[in-house]
Protein backbone atom coordinates (compact mmCIF):
# COMPACT_ATOMS: atom_id res chain seq x y z
CA UNK A 1 0.00 0.00 0.00
CA UNK A 2 1.49 3.30 -0.95
CA UNK A 3 0.46 6.59 0.49
CA UNK A 4 -2.03 9.28 -1.04
CA UNK A 5 -0.53 11.12 -3.37
CA UNK A 6 -2.59 13.77 -2.51
CA UNK A 7 -0.77 13.73 0.96
CA UNK A 8 2.36 14.60 -0.83
CA UNK A 9 1.30 17.31 -2.61
CA UNK A 10 1.20 20.42 0.01
CA UNK A 11 2.22 23.99 -1.25
CA UNK A 12 5.94 23.81 -1.36
CA UNK A 13 5.68 27.36 0.35
CA UNK A 14 5.58 26.14 3.81
CA UNK A 15 8.27 23.51 4.45
CA UNK A 16 7.95 23.47 8.02
CA UNK A 17 3.84 22.33 7.31
CA UNK A 18 4.72 19.99 4.35
CA UNK A 19 7.27 18.03 6.84
CA UNK A 20 5.52 18.18 9.85
CA UNK A 21 2.12 17.02 7.52
CA UNK A 22 4.13 14.41 5.71
CA UNK A 23 5.63 13.52 8.85
CA UNK A 24 1.59 12.87 10.45
CA UNK A 25 0.88 10.77 7.26
CA UNK A 26 3.66 8.42 7.78
CA UNK A 27 3.43 7.67 11.26
CA UNK A 28 -0.55 7.01 10.22
CA UNK A 29 0.07 4.58 7.91
CA UNK A 30 2.90 3.02 9.43
CA UNK A 31 0.32 2.34 12.17
CA UNK A 32 -2.67 1.57 9.41
CA UNK A 33 -0.81 -1.19 8.52
CA UNK A 34 0.97 -2.37 11.84
CA UNK A 35 -3.16 -2.55 12.51
CA UNK A 36 -4.42 -4.20 9.33
CA UNK A 37 -1.69 -6.75 9.78
CA UNK A 38 -2.66 -7.90 13.75
CA UNK A 39 -6.32 -8.05 12.58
Amino acid sequence: MSSPSCYLSIDTDNLQMKEGYYYHQTEFWKNFRNDNATN
